[in-house]
């Protein structure tokens, strides 16, 4: 029997409770390029605005949550603006279904089938981009497909040295973007749907 008699809580499905939805927030540009917040922060931050199963994946800006209520458009707008109060300094949020990072994690892998999957990632984007858009331009090594909301990235040379990086996407489509790799990607799929 469990302690105080009390009835088990209707759990759902991926053992969250029944009606809630899991979520992954995507915070850009935090804990690196000198903006700095801890995942313990985060977290308080993202229980006090009332979600449950609060977790952080690493020590980059991935928030691991449950909700029942807003859309997360809605969810994006009040973590950012309750880190901003928190930190003092704005901070984009765009959030996502484990399903569509699963979605994107698997173009993106099936966009570049012969890649070292640690030399892929994935640029979430803050809105769907019109279908043929190209506005990077051409690259000596780095590769790129844009799909909606999402820009499948191959950096045959590393990340680090490419000169194809967040702000430059930001700045030719002008859109808010933050990158994660697809080993960073299946991990938050993974903690996710425990």
């Amino acid at each position: 029997m469990r302690a105080g008699n009390l009835p088990r809580p209707n759990v759902g499905r991926r053992g969250t409770l029944a009606g809630m939805v899991n979520y992954v927030a995507l915070l850009r540009g935090v804990n690196v390029g000198g903006v700095k917040i801890s995942m313990g922060d985060l977290r308080a931050i993202a229980e006090q605005a009332g979600f449950s199963t609060v977790s952080t994946h690493l020590n980059s800006g991935n928030l691991l949550y449950s909700s029942d209520t807003h859309t997360p458009d809605e969810h994006a707008a009040d973590l950012s603006r309750r880190i901003e109060h928190a930190i003092g300094r704005a901070i984009p949020v765009l959030v996502r279904t484990p399903e569509q990072l699963e979605r994107v994690r698997a173009a993106a892998l099936s966009t570049f089938p012969d890649a070292d999957h640690a030399r892929v990632a994935i640029a979430f984007l803050d809105r769907a981009l019109p279908t043929g858009t190209d506005a990077l331009g051409t690259w000596d090594a780095e590769q790129y497909v844009i799909d909606g909301d999402a820009i499948y990235l191959h950096y045959p040379h590393g990340q680090g040295e490419s000169t194809l990086t967040t702000v430059l996407i930001e700045r030719r489509l002008g859109v808010v973007a933050t990158a994660r790799g697809v080993k960073t990607v299946a991990g938050l799929i993974a903690k996710s749907i425990r």
